[in-house]
């Protein structure tokens, strides 16, 4: 068995091999076997605010890229909704929407009861068929437009009837308080211009910020048919 020593004698004896390795080697030697070679960095590893400090740096820099990545524009990136010019959208009256052969619902009523209106033969059905179509043909043809049997920007202002009261075809009557009574502003539709038709283009006017006159003309007409909601097709 080896020799033991009391412990005073191994601490004398570990002091002087410390002090024989920093003779030789001239690199203090740490008399605590247990202290890695770089006590600042052990320093910085207990301290307390290391970790959160890290944690707050990181985050700052991910919230930093965040705000980069999105103000500047990225090559190729591009917004449909923002480009695209929709008219079959609730809008705020600036374009005249396309009908056409296909459509449903308010479009197509729209447009038989304003031939109707123009002395055309027409089937209020809101169905906007091959007969739909060729009525809309033998009007644009009649006012030397294109003849395609579509209703567009060129054909809806020859279409159309100022409506007030001394409107005397109930059809476009019919068609402006369709268009209200759709546009969220409850209307009879009778084909006689009302005191109460009036107080309704009225709010339906102010509502759009059109000249409150209480008179169907081109600008309220525009602003009805783009007030109607998405296009529909059969």
């Amino acid at each position: 068995m080896g020799e033991q020593c009391r412990p005073g004698l191994c601490a004398d004896e570990a002091f002087a091999a410390t002090e024989s390795v920093e003779a030789v080697t001239g690199t203090p030697v740490s008399a605590d076997p247990t202290e890695g070679p770089n006590p600042a960095a052990r320093g910085w590893d207990r301290s307390p605010v290391a970790f959160p400090t890290l944690a707050v740096s990181a985050f700052l820099l991910l919230v930093l890229g965040c705000l980069v990545w999105w103000v500047v524009p990225t090559t190729g990136r591009s917004d449909s909704k923002a480009t695209a010019k929709v008219s079959d959208r609730p809008s705020e009256g600036t374009d005249w929407p396309l009908a056409r052969k296909g459509n449903v619902l308010w479009k197509a009523r729209t447009v038989q009861h304003l031939l109707r209106a123009n002395g055309l033969d027409a089937k209020v059905d809101a169905d906007y068929g091959p007969a739909t179509a060729e009525a809309v043909k033998k009007f644009q043809a009649a006012h030397g437009l294109t003849v395609d049997g579509k209703v567009g920007k060129d054909t809806w202002p020859l279409l159309i009837v100022t409506i007030d009261s001394r409107t005397t075809k109930p059809e476009a009557v019919k068609a402006v308080q369709y268009l209200l009574h759709s546009a969220g502003v409850p209307t009879d539709t009778t084909g006689a211009y009302t005191p109460s038709t009036m107080r309704s283009l009225k709010e339906f006017q102010a509502s759009r910020a059109l000249p409150v006159t209480g008179i169907g003309d081109e600008d309220t007409w525009r602003a009805l048919l783009n007030a109607q909601g998405p296009d529909q097709h059969k």
